[in-house]
């Protein structure tokens, strides 16, 4: 299922959206320096963690803070 539109002020709306890696790096790892330097890293990451052979998922969200946003990453592997 594909990400749905953003909201009027850029954001995903309000829920659980799943994406793949390819979904999200084209549909915000484009435009700014600052985005594309962000999803090279996102992807980076991405592959070191899948290099392990561990990797279970990766979620990211958004958490707004008073006037700024906080991105959070979160990479889950399969335990013992």
């Amino acid at each position: 299922m594909p990400l749905p539109p953003p909201t009027s002020s850029g954001d995903l709306p309000l829920g659980v959206h799943r994406a793949s890696l390819r979904e999200l790096l084209d549909s915000f790892g484009v435009g700014s320096r600052q985005r594309l330097a962000v999803a090279e890293r996102l992807e980076r990451i991405y592959r070191l963690a899948l290099a392990t052979g561990k990797l279970s998922r990766i979620e990211y969200w958004q958490v707004k803070r008073g006037g700024g946003q906080r991105g959070i990453v979160e990479i889950i592997g399969e335990m013992p």
